[in-house]
């Protein structure tokens, strides 16, 4: 099977009753410019018509079968939020993780008249005279508008010079990853007022997982590590 590559816009022709396999490793997006078509996999069947824009989650597998009364005309790109490193924050990472692995988050269809649709419509309308750049961002801009559409991220307020805690939410609200994967641990602690061990522990509270900085690929690693939660912040209860 041929992997689809990631923000990349492809337009593709199905004869009567043609297949095509789905099966994102991201989101995959497909328009329908021409034709109807069902999409069939893991117990459902989704007619999806011209104009309509159906989104496969990620690890749902299945086909997309052209009418046996007609051919089907449909672009399609695939966004992997995994493979886009420095540009989500820490807080819309573990947004998109959870929404990602969230059992109900199944194939959708977005009529014609939907902002979805016709940003798609756009997109292919205009694809053969943009640049691959801008191709990408409007992509990228698509993708987050159908994600947005399905479940908002939580908003954040915190006052920046409120409590520890809410120091650090503001930090990792407004830094995406690839802007604090250039900060040693010490110095995010510094920006937040509190010591290096008090940060792993809120870190550990807020993600579930601790911290550690890594410069070889321009991210944070969030892995667990030997650090633990003693230091002349603590109290033995969890950050609030």
């Amino acid at each position: 099977m041929i992997r689809v590559r990631h923000l990349s816009l492809e337009q593709e022709h199905l004869p009567p009753s043609g297949e095509r396999v789905t099966a994102p490793t991201g989101y995959g997006f497909l328009y329908l410019e021409r034709g109807q078509a069902y999409w069939l996999g893991q117990g459902l069947s989704l007619q999806v018509n011209a104009g309509e824009t159906l989104i496969v989650p990620p690890r749902h597998s299945g086909v997309l079968r052209a009418s046996r009364i007609g051919e089907v005309t449909l672009r399609h790109f695939e966004f992997n939020p995994a493979w886009l490193i420095g540009f989500f924050t820490l807080p819309e990472r573990r947004w998109l993780g959870a929404l990602s692995r969230n059992a109900i988050n199944a194939p959708r269809i977005f009529q014609p008249t939907h902002p979805v649709s016709r940003q798609f419509l756009r997109l292919a309308a205009q694809a053969h005279t943009c640049s691959g750049l801008e191709k990408r961002c409007a992509m990228l801009d698509l993708a987050t508008t159908a994600l947005a559409e399905q479940h908002q991220p939580p908003p954040t307020n915190p006052r920046r010079n409120g409590t520890v805690h809410e120091r650090f939410i503001t930090l990792v609200s407004q830094m995406t990853d690839g802007e604090l994967s250039h900060y040693e641990a010490r110095e995010l602690a510094s920006l937040c007022g509190c010591s290096r061990r008090y940060l792993v522990t809120l870190f550990r509270h807020c993600f579930g997982l601790s911290i550690r900085v890594s410069r070889r690929d321009g991210r944070l690693v969030l892995a667990e590590d030997n650090d633990t939660a003693t230091g002349p912040e603590e109290t033995g209860k969890a950050p609030r």
